[in-house]
């Protein structure tokens, strides 16, 4: 089965209009990577974006920066700062506000990065990650109301569909594995999960 019929998502909408009115989850660059952390999980947030005392923009810091670069020691993440993990302002792309959609994904797939701040005179005005369109195009098929033939796709449909990508699984570890060795294996995938 082909999966051509399935309801497909607008990305020529701005960027703003589809995050709509999102709220942007800041810290500082003197903020520990726990405080970090704890601040992600309360704001069930995959990025916080990194302010300046100035109010500048100095960086993001993304679930990835902690799995690639959070020292594995016992206590690193009380002492590490996000200055430390995060991605700085200086190396990091951002798209303008007037950008579709389709404009940032496709800087974040060039990029290779999930993660693009949308700015506005000089501001944040939102995060785009891939996570937020794998939603809308959840959302999308959910409520487009699929025909028979369309809400038969299966999960192997998907999976053997050659525009999805799956590291299928080389993404495991044995359940006895350490929380280290999986940490490295996914370091080593670039992958943030793994099959158990």
């Amino acid at each position: 089965r082909k999966m051509a019929g399935l309801p497909r998502f607008n990305f020529t909408v701005p960027v703003l209009q589809m995050l709509g009115p999102a709220s942007v989850h800041r810290t500082t660059p003197r903020a520990s990577a726990l405080r970090a952390a704890i601040d992600m999980i309360k704001a069930r947030a995959n990025s916080l974006v990194v302010i300046d005392d100035d109010d500048k923009l100095a960086g993001i810091l993304t679930e990835r920066d902690f799995l690639h670069k959070l020292p594995l020691e016992k206590g690193s993440a009380r002492t590490t700062t996000v200055a430390e993990l995060m991605t700085p302002a200086a190396t990091l792309t951002t798209a303008p506000a007037r950008n579709t959609v389709q404009q940032c994904v496709s800087t974040m797939r060039r990029l290779k990065v999930r993660h693009l701040p949308v700015v506005e005179g000089g501001f944040v005005k939102a995060v785009i990650g891939m996570q937020d369109v794998s939603q809308q195009i959840s959302n999308t098929l959910r409520y487009r109301g699929l025909d028979d033939k369309q809400a038969e796709a299966t999960v192997g449909d998907m999976l053997d569909d050659q525009l999805t990508h799956t590291l299928g699984l080389d993404a495991a570890v044995a359940k006895p594995a350490s929380v280290a060795d999986a940490v490295s294996r996914m370091r080593e995938l670039s992958s943030g999960s793994l099959l158990v």
